[in-house]
């Protein structure tokens, strides 16, 4: 029994996969299209192709987590923090809904206490709820509909959402958390459900041992109430600050922004920013579309390469050794997660950013990646504003990483403070050799277990030096010291490796902007 659970779960991991990669090529691009055409004829239409696009998502989301529950491989992860936060900033997700409905939604509470919950399991317990009573809840400007979400800490905490909405008589009521469960009215028309949310949120609230209960009415509404047993933290040790209230929250697997309209994003960069600085990007993607999608959604600047899967990838960024890597998870061949420990383990690839890009979104998933040494992980439908920034940001951090070793190099200070490791291990290499004027590129390379030519786009990328700049900037720089001990110029040149102590002393000053005799004088 076991194994057919884990082999559903296979399953619908995998159909969550093939549905989340087309409309990650509708929501993408629409967002993009309501971004620049919101304000034209056109805007309308666009924000019904992707409310429709995102309730689909939430659709094969919520099917997910249902197997995920099957298979019993849903776990509770408990945050600190302020449920009443949590609900307040979900609710403002509902409120442009609600107004459009003429349906007044209103939040009442008297509970602002710390919490431990799962904040990701109450998020979808709400969403779920709310959506349901805004969904039943028929409402004109001349008589508005009304939905009330209630919070309070009593031994517990109790969630309470009620509506004035259409009601249900007392034998659909038994039945309204089966999985599948429709309520077919003969009286006229209804709105149709699929029978998958609230049978997703009892068992959210099974799995954290609370009780949900229902009350309805025909034509007088439905009011659901829902007891959690999360206990208020008292202890001030522990107490994190309000203002801090719901920020550790993981939304592994959260449906909530996947079911609620969003406003289109802003560009990561205004009119007057820089463009983005030239990089060579490697994408492994086996599906064409999305391939071209990406690569259509990223700077000109950047050179892009592309592999239809990890194994492909893994030769390609062996050869080109990109600035960065964005990648798939599922693939054939070798998937995402391969790829990725791949490269960590090589020390010709270890450095490069790996952005993984997956249906996959689980916290279990998410951990596995980045235990991987994956620097991102990002979830289908993406934005394109976050996948740029997300690019732009590592490709920066890269950057102001080799400005800092330069810059170390360039200072006759010595630095307490941890430079890359792999950097660290040449440095410790150099210094078994720095008075061996015969050790070079060639050398250097062959110790660190690399040919000369990664070694060179290795240093490359990290420090933006070639091979044998690095090399003579480290022995002048570790000849400050000897200076700084007593030896004179030409026994310092002998010393890291200098032949010619004038060549040495033109170096020097063209480091340090000073010639050696300056250090001799001043600290002997």
């Amino acid at each position: 029994m076991l194994q057919l659970d884990e082999s559903k779960s296979r399953f619908f991991a995998n159909i969550t996969h093939e549905f989340r990669t087309p409309l990650t090529l509708i929501l993408s691009p629409v967002e993009t299209l309501l971004s620049e055409l919101n304000q034209t004829p056109y805007g309308e239409r666009l924000v019904l192709v992707e409310r429709n696009a995102r309730q689909l998502l939430g659709l094969v989301n919520q099917l997910m987590d249902l197997a995920r529950l099957d298979a019993q491989q849903m776990t509770l992860s408990l945050v600190l923090g302020r449920p009443d936060v949590v609900v307040s900033q979900l609710l403002e997700r509902f409120a442009v809904a609600a107004i459009t409905a003429h349906i007044d939604l209103t939040y009442q509470l008297n509970e602002t206490s710390l919490y431990w919950f799962d904040a990701d399991k109450l998020e979808r317990i709400v969403s779920n709820l709310v959506a349901n009573a805004l969904k039943f809840t028929p409402s004109t400007p001349q008589q508005p509909g009304r939905v009330t979400v209630t919070l309070h800490g009593q031994d517990g905490l109790n969630l309470t959402i009620a509506d004035t909405g259409i009601g249900l008589a007392a034998d659909h009521l038994t039945h309204l958390f089966e999985r599948f469960y429709q309520v077919e009215e003969s009286a006229g028309p209804q709105p149709t459900g699929t029978g998958i949310g609230l049978a997703l949120v009892k068992e959210l609230v099974d799995l954290q041992q609370g009780t949900i209960r229902v009350e309805s009415q025909p034509g007088q509404g439905t009011t659901f109430r829902v007891w959690l047993p999360y206990q208020p933290v008292t202890d001030s040790v522990t107490m994190a600050p309000a203002a801090d209230a719901g920020v550790a929250v993981d939304a592994a697997g959260s449906t909530q922004e996947e079911m609620t309209p969003e406003e289109p994003a802003p560009n990561e960069q205004s009119a007057d920013s820089p463009p983005a600085e030239p990089a060579v990007v490697l994408l492994v993607e086996d599906n064409e579309d999305m391939a071209q999608f990406i690569t259509a959604s990223l700077p000109p600047s950047y050179t892009l390469h592309r592999a239809a899967d990890g194994l492909a990838g893994l030769e390609q960024a062996r050869q080109l050794l990109p600035d960065l890597i964005i990648s798939d998870v599922m693939m054939p061949r070798m998937d995402g997660y391969q790829l990725c420990q791949q490269l960590k383990a090589d020390a010709s690839t270890d450095h490069i950013p790996v952005i993984l890009l997956t249906a996959k979104v689980s916290m279990d998933s998410r951990m596995q990646g980045l235990q991987l040494g994956a620097d991102e992980y990002l979830t289908k439908p993406f934005h394109v504003t976050e996948l740029r920034l997300r690019v732009r940001n590592l490709l920066v951090t890269q950057r102001r990483l080799g400005e800092k070793i330069r810059a170390e190099l360039h200072s006759p200070e010595t630095s307490s403070e941890p430079v890359h490791p792999f950097v660290q291990s040449l440095y410790r290499i150099l210094d078994t050799h720095l008075d061996d004027a015969s050790f070079g590129a060639e050398e250097l390379a062959t110790q660190a277990n690399l040919s000369r030519m990664q070694l060179y786009r290795k240093l490359k990328a990290l420090v933006g030096l070639a091979a044998s700049d690095f090399i003579r900037e480290y022995r002048l720089k570790q000849s400050v010291a000897l200076l700084q001990q007593g030896l004179s110029v030409s026994q310092t040149a002998y010393a890291v490796g200098f032949d010619n102590p004038s060549y040495f002393g033109q170096c020097f000053r063209e480091q340090f902007g000073q010639p050696p005799s300056r250090f001799i004088t001043r600290f002997v």
